[in-house]
């Protein structure tokens, strides 16, 4: 179900995330001119060694032998409680709505626990109501609201 994501396939998904984020960042809340730049600046920040950072974590989201998305998130078990941190998960617009998003997801609950997790958190915007509704259908509770969007958390 996951499995390490490619060295050749790191920087084209980086490159959705960073516009998937310029997208749907609300305008209102920062000058379009500045979500790009901050974007690009937040994923070097998150990545300084790429994929080999440490505690960071690039999966491709596997079905039946075919890749359909991608996984990212990290360890942050130095936290209160201890935690692993979503930090994108993006299922292919073909593959979208038969299962394999809610499948990763119950993977990393498996593999969070193994790491001694007792809690999986996300951000997710508030124009995204299809995700919000999965994440809420996987137990996940707001945690910490924003201007933008929410922050979501769910106990292990």
């Amino acid at each position: 179900m996951l499995e390490d994501l490619p060295d050749d396939a790191l920087e084209p998904y980086l490159e959705r995330v960073i516009a998937r984020y310029t997208e749907s960042f609300p305008e209102e809340v920062i000058p379009q001119e500045e979500i790009l730049p901050r974007a690009r600046r937040h994923v070097e920040e998150l990545l300084p060694q790429g994929r080999r950072t440490a505690g960071q974590h690039i999966h491709r989201i596997v079905v039946d032998g075919v890749a359909v998305g991608t996984l990212w998130w990290a360890e942050q078990l130095d936290e209160t409680p201890p935690r692993v941190y979503v930090y994108d998960i993006e299922v292919d617009e073909e593959h979208r709505g038969k299962g394999a998003g809610t499948a990763a997801m119950l993977a990393l609950d498996d593999e969070a626990r193994r790491r001694g997790a007792k809690q999986v958190m996300l951000s997710v915007f508030f124009g995204n109501p299809g995700a919000i509704r999965l994440y809420e259908r996987l137990g996940f509770r707001p945690a910490e609201t924003g201007q933008a969007g929410m922050r979501m958390a769910k106990p292990l």
